[in-house]
């Protein structure tokens, strides 16, 4: 049987609710926001573990592991980064021209 851990999500996570709720509305993307907010249910205590706090916003019990994970290396600001550094690709004509057959 597996023991279950319960951690103090109150003390662990260290940002205010007053703190979440503000990154959380500042967020545009859903998915973004819903981290946030995970996060936030945890700290405010209505959800007492990842599992309970990820099916409020629809995740599988692995989704809000990883979650959790993310935020406990990375802090709020790794959880909602994208890590999308923007840039256009522009394909160039020999390369194009290679794929061509004949």
């Amino acid at each position: 049987m597996r023991r279950i851990n319960y951690e103090n999500y109150e003390e662990t996570i260290k940002e205010s609710v007053a703190e979440l709720l503000v990154m959380e509305k500042e967020q545009k993307q859903a998915r973004l926001r819903d981290r946030v907010r995970f996060v936030r249910y945890l700290k405010e205590g209505q959800a007492k573990t990842q599992p309970e706090a990820g099916a409020m916003i629809g995740l599988q019990r692995r989704q809000s592991q990883q979650i959790w994970q993310q935020y406990a290396s990375q802090g709020l600001q790794g959880l909602v980064s994208t890590g999308y550094q923007g840039g256009q690709f522009y394909a160039t004509s020999p390369p194009v021209a290679a794929l061509r057959p004949g």
